[in-house]
């Protein structure tokens, strides 16, 4: 299932402003719902092969998102605009930082922090747990080699 980084319209016209909104093409702004879900999809992509597909998104890594996404639909909404030079450097931009979410160089929040009082050291939001494991080759067996 596809994180909602956009959740609806007012979602939409909160991050981007309301008369952006309004101003973009009416044809397009009626397929609205279909401008964020693909926006939401495509951003869901990028995130996924960082954070993988099953791992869940906690709220400031999708508030992280929600502002690339929100770029992309703007792109869309403002497709028949005619000024294709902004247009494209806006979706670059977008997709720019999406790349660099799924290269890991914009890391994304996975849980709470380390040193948060009120979160034991074995709990986090993310439900992954992690285990050390007694090493099988030590520089000791190592040496020599």
């Amino acid at each position: 299932m596809t994180t909602a980084y956009i959740t609806s319209r007012e979602h939409l016209d909160g991050i981007l402003g309301q008369a952006i909104v309004e101003t973009a093409d009416a044809a397009l702004l009626a397929n609205i719902d279909a401008i964020i879900r693909g926006a939401n999809a495509i951003a869901d992509g990028y995130v996924s092969a960082q954070l993988g597909s099953g791992a869940p998104r906690i709220e400031a890594a999708v508030a992280m998102v929600a502002p690339i996404a929100a770029e992309l639909c703007w792109v869309s909404l403002y497709a028949n605009s005619g000024d294709t030079e902004a247009l494209t450097r806006r979706e670059k931009a977008a997709m720019a930082k999406l790349l660099a979410v799924a290269k890991s160089e914009l890391r994304l929040p996975m849980g709470p922090p380390v040193d948060d009082p009120a979160t034991p050291e074995d709990e986090s939001d993310t439900g992954a747990a992690f285990s050390a494991s007694p090493r099988l080759m030590t520089r000791r067996q190592l040496a020599g080699w």
